[in-house]
């Protein structure tokens, strides 16, 4: 087993043919900012051209899984550095979905906005018990443009509507009958399970699992690729008024208060 720190909040441990990715700024909740979306994806990508049989990706010390997008780097946000940051966003899910390895999540806690989809977009998740999903996007202001794409298609049409304008949370045990994630464990054990897992894909023939994925994949894309670009340029329009960055800026205002450290999307 090596580590490799690549980044800050990204370290990258390669269990032979398996590669971990964990977030980790828990003093953010592992929320996102653009360069660890940049860097994310990358690291995919790097894992795939490296021969890797499948990726896990787990959460560190922190608390949370992923609470979504770093919303300290979004106070100031007009309409292109929106569009930036979701291209960014979006350019991160799609290696998630086109990833030739299997990608495994082993979710703790809070899976967030941006964190939820990329829970949606991997093709196994394992969840400890006290793990929880939901769509917040909508109170700063923001609607949530990859998510309203993807999350019918896992949750149905209800429950993603539900998820995207009450922000009802959805706990582990009911996103296992939604199918969201696929076995729930004790929290202790998530990141084994999903290491477990993905181990298991490995003694599968290369072919075999990679075409699959394929084929789910183009599943997927038939009405996710289509959606993303317009919806990516409709959410930024959201920094055209006020509202974001003036629900943004009492947000962080709360956190700081009651913290000392910014809170996400």
């Amino acid at each position: 087993m090596m580590a490799v720190p690549i980044a800050d909040g990204i370290k990258v441990v390669q269990h032979a043919e398996v590669t971990e990715l964990i977030i980790s700024r828990p003093r953010s909740r592992n929320a996102l900012r653009q360069q660890d979306k940049h860097r994310l994806a990358n690291e995919i990508d790097h894992a795939n051209a490296n021969g890797s049989r499948a990726i896990v990706l787990t959460q560190g010390d922190s608390k949370s899984f992923c609470a979504g997008t770093d919303i300290a780097e979004m106070k100031n946000f007009d309409v292109p550095a929106a569009v930036d940051m979701l291209t960014e966003e979006a350019r991160l899910f799609e290696a998630v979905l086109t990833s030739s390895a299997p990608v495994v999540a082993a979710v703790n806690g809070a899976a967030l906005g941006a964190g939820c989809v990329l829970v949606c977009c991997c093709d196994l998740v394992v969840a400890g018990e006290g793990a929880f999903f939901g769509q917040p996007e909508v109170r700063n202001g923001v609607p949530a443009p990859v998510q309203a794409a993807l999350l019918p298609q896992i949750v149905g049409l209800g429950t993603a509507r539900r998820m995207l304008f009450r922000l009802d949370q959805i706990a582990a045990s009911e996103a296992l009958k939604l199918g969201l994630v696929h076995e729930v464990v004790s929290e202790d054990q998530s990141a084994p399970r999903a290491l477990d897992m993905a181990k298991e894909l490995c003694r599968l023939p290369r072919i075999g699992v990679t075409l699959q994925k394929k084929i789910v994949n183009g599943w997927i894309r038939h009405g996710f690729s289509p959606s993303i670009e317009p919806s990516v340029y409709i959410a930024a329009t959201a920094f055209a008024d006020p509202a974001p960055r003036s629900a943004i800026a009492r947000f962080l205002e709360s956190r700081k208060a009651e913290q000392g450290d910014p809170d996400s999307l």
